[in-house]
């Protein structure tokens, strides 16, 4: 396949993998992707985000509560309550942060997977600007070396694997 072929086939599978995904999920991968050459664990990203999408208004906390008691009740039997500085909005929190990673972690393969392919893209737009290119890529293959990265990799592990993968599949004399 040539160059536009190819970006084109990546850019329908990441559309196809949002589709699936938490809405978590797909702002987490929207906001990180232009990240990925940073030595940062995925799960160190995946901790902060959900950290940092926590509701701090109480109206959005009553509402939320109202449907999640679930979590708030999980987010209690997993970090505790602090009975001497009780915080009942910090413990809706608790379990909305605990909601969040989950709804994350659920993903993480798909969100793996979307980082591969958009980063696959950014490297063959760097490759050139030659859009009739041939680039040979098993892609069953590529997609059995993005599963074995998980949330303890770094975001440049994601990089790396798309550039040995491109180096070892373009062809330059096409």
């Amino acid at each position: 396949m040539n160059k536009k072929q190819i970006i084109k086939q990546l850019n329908n599978e990441i559309e196809n993998l949002k589709g699936g995904l938490n809405n978590i999920s797909v702002d987490f991968y929207d906001d990180k992707k232009h990240y990925l050459n940073q030595s940062n664990y995925i799960c160190d990203e995946i901790n902060e985000f959900a950290d940092s999408n926590i509701d701090i208004y109480t109206y959005n906390l009553f509402d939320w509560a109202k449907t999640n008691y679930n979590y708030i009740e999980q987010g209690v039997a997993e970090f505790g309550i602090d009975e001497k500085n009780f915080d009942f909005i910090k413990l809706i929190q608790q379990g909305q942060y605990l909601q969040l990673t989950q709804d994350l972690y659920n993903d993480i393969d798909e969100i793996i997977k979307m980082f591969a392919f958009y980063e696959m893209i950014e490297q063959i737009n760097d490759l050139t600007n030659d859009d009739e290119i041939e680039i040979e890529i098993d892609f069953d293959e590529f997609e059995n070396e993005i599963e074995n990265l998980d949330s303890n990799n770094y975001f440049d592990d994601i990089v790396e694997l798309v550039t040995n993968t491109l180096t070892k599949n373009i062809d330059d004399d096409k």
